[in-house]
């Protein structure tokens, strides 16, 4: 990872950065320890139009349909001078619990775009499970590609390209595997034999035929045109 405060190289965020002495403690004196909430999409400046909103939530979903490991958010917000966007940037990645289908999650497996829209700046954190697999040199240009439409004001569509390009890198990190198919087991008795097929001694309904049976079973099947794999990544080592 990158120190957050004078860029180089450090090799956890319990250490003390060898070149300026940066730790993480210092961010936690000055922001405090509690646990912060984060949605997807965070536009605490009021910097996007509704359609954009709407555009961008359909992307993140889509992108976390796609990669169900990893969790994606976006933060727009104005930012005091200090700390520094990269430092905030790295205290709320360590700091937000992110809302999922099985409760809030940490942030091992996230990747936190923040834009300070009136410095027109922005950062890319990602959590430690990531770091090894997406260099850092993939963040900055992702970033540098960021540069033009957000000089411009062009916030929606600069997080767009952002989340491309970070899809990209991600899908040659991690290895595609099927998806998993569920079906719901049937809640009433004539659930179970429709699903099935199967008669009882007084059928109530006429029997079923063949090609009654296998329009059910077509349309018990996920659509053709679905992609049925998504992306997974190792587990992250031990720190």
């Amino acid at each position: 990872m990158e120190c957050p405060r004078c860029g180089n190289h450090a090799k956890a965020p319990q250490a003390s950065c060898r070149h300026c002495d940066f730790h993480a403690a210092q961010l936690t004196e000055e922001l405090g320890s509690s646990l912060v909430r984060m949605e997807a999409l965070n536009d605490n400046a009021n910097c996007l139009r509704l359609r954009d909103r709407h555009f961008l939530i359909d992307e993140l979903e889509s992108l976390q349909q796609e990669f169900p490991q990893v969790f994606f958010c976006v933060f727009l917000g104005i930012l005091p001078p200090q700390p520094t966007l990269p430092e905030t940037s790295f205290w709320l990645l360590n700091h937000a619990a992110f809302p999922t289908q099985d409760g809030p999650r940490l942030n091992e497996y996230a990747a936190l775009l923040m834009i300070d829209p009136v410095a027109k700046c922005a950062g890319l954190n990602l959590g430690y499970a990531l770091e090894t697999l997406i260099p850092q040199k993939e963040l900055s240009r992702i970033l540098a590609a960021m540069r033009t439409p957000l000089w411009h004001g062009e916030f929606a569509n600069a997080i767009d390209q952002a989340l491309q390009l970070l899809a990209r890198a991600l899908r040659k990190a991690g290895k595609r595997v099927p998806k998993k198919q569920e079906f719901r087991p049937p809640d009433t008795e004539k659930g179970f034999l429709n699903a099935t097929g199967l008669q009882t001694l007084r059928p109530a309904t006429p029997p079923r035929t063949l090609s009654t049976l296998s329009k059910d079973i077509t349309s018990m099947s996920p659509p053709a045109d679905v992609d049925d794999r998504d992306y997974h990544f190792p587990p992250p080592t031990a720190r």
